[in-house]
């Protein structure tokens, strides 16, 4: 039986369709908290409330966002896509020029949140480190897959020293 990883890397076209939703299901785990609520379900504290609901953790949304997309390939235009489906602002940045693309420091200094889907380059190695992380927004999300994970110029901080993002959310 071949394994789930095998059969992607025959087909890469798949690839165009499970990480743009594996990015969204992250996203709307981490702004909406999904897993702090859930742990609060598990404790009892929803039993214990007096209304239907409770708030006690921030629940972001994700119209009027912006998501910073950080290598504007085939997969990066089809988080996009989905992005603006949700009425999103999309801010694009790409080592290679094309139409529309915003440098690089806007896209961190203006995402909610970014998301990084670039090959392990001499172009792309050490991209995010402390001073990048340094103008991301203090609730900002970074989602970095496989490849981008390696370009840092460091391992990724727990927190940053002067600055703690909402969430760094790295898969492999």
């Amino acid at each position: 039986m071949q394994s789930a990883w095998h059969h992607r890397l025959e087909h890469p076209q798949l690839c165009l369709q499970y990480v743009p939703e594996h990015v969204f299901a992250l996203a709307f785990a981490l702004r909406r908290n999904i897993l702090a609520y859930r742990d609060d379900v598990r404790a009892g504290r929803w039993q214990e409330c007096d209304q239907f609901c409770f708030f006690d953790h921030p629940i972001r949304d994700m119209r009027g966002s912006t998501l910073g997309i950080v290598g504007y390939g085939a997969i990066g235009k089809a988080v996009a896509r989905i992005a603006e489906a949700f009425g999103q602002k999309v801010l694009a940045y790409d080592i290679f020029p094309q139409a529309g693309l915003t440098d690089f420091e806007t896209l961190l200094r203006e995402s909610d949140i970014i998301t990084l889907h670039l090959p392990l380059t001499p172009e792309t190695k050490n991209m995010i480190g402390a001073r990048e992380l340094k103008l991301m927004k203090k609730d900002a999300i970074l989602i970095t897959r496989a490849a981008a994970a390696s370009s840092t110029k460091q391992p990724w901080p727990r927190r940053s020293p002067t600055k703690s993002l909402a969430a760094l959310v790295s898969t492999c």
